[in-house]
């Protein structure tokens, strides 16, 4: 039986609490995602890193095949809400940047070669790519740093992304789940950097 299933008796357990949370935070991503696409839209793709974005776009990926291997809907759901916003954000940026640079492509090629790894490990494959997105997502502040601009850098997007890796920290600690709450406070770190420097340099 799908461990999912236990949410329909709406008793307070860790997978029920744990299920609403995460879709509660996949909404609040996908609204986060909705403002980065209409940013690029209005102000365009100044500073805005394909790097981490083709890294987040192999993290949702994998959540789908992951969810229904590991049997659990809140990977799933994820996928569903974000994967769609993440890929036209991409699709965005190749199109204002006139392409992707070598390094964005070479990038791109080894983020294809490990996906093909889930067919042999999913687990291991989303547990990497975690770790993949937070070392990509050191690229957005160097970006908006480096250009001196947050450009087309949407700071709603990543008070979500920060606000649900408060959560996961949060999760992992009452848990006492070491794994969690590293990459948990990876993310937090850097989404901090981010947007302490789009305030710092948004005028």
């Amino acid at each position: 039986m799908l461990h999912f299933i236990e949410i329909r008796y709406f008793g307070w357990n860790v997978t029920t609490f744990t299920f609403l949370a995460v879709l509660f935070f996949g909404l609040y991503g996908a609204w986060g995602l909705y403002h980065q696409v209409k940013k690029l839209h209005v102000i365009g793709t100044k500073s805005v890193s394909v790097i981490t974005n083709l890294c987040y776009a192999a993290m949702f990926i994998t959540l789908l095949p992951y969810g229904i291997v590991m049997e659990q809907l809140a990977p799933c759901t994820q996928f569903l809400l974000r994967f769609p916003f993440v890929l036209f954000i991409l699709l965005k940026l190749y199109k204002g940047n006139g392409g992707f640079t070598k390094k964005e492509w070479s990038v791109a090629g080894m983020l294809v070669l490990v996906l093909l790894y889930m067919f042999i490990n999913v687990r291991l494959v989303s547990m990497v790519l975690l770790w993949v997105g937070a070392v990509a997502a050191v690229d957005q502040p160097v970006q908006i740093w480096r250009n001196k601009t947050p450009g087309g850098v949407s700071v709603q997007a990543y008070w979500s992304f920060w606000w649900a890796c408060v959560f996961w920290f949060a999760y992992g600690s009452v848990m006492k789940d070491i794994y969690i709450m590293s990459w948990s406070i990876a993310y937090v770190i850097v989404y901090s950097a981010t947007i302490v420097l789009f305030y710092k340099h948004r005028n």
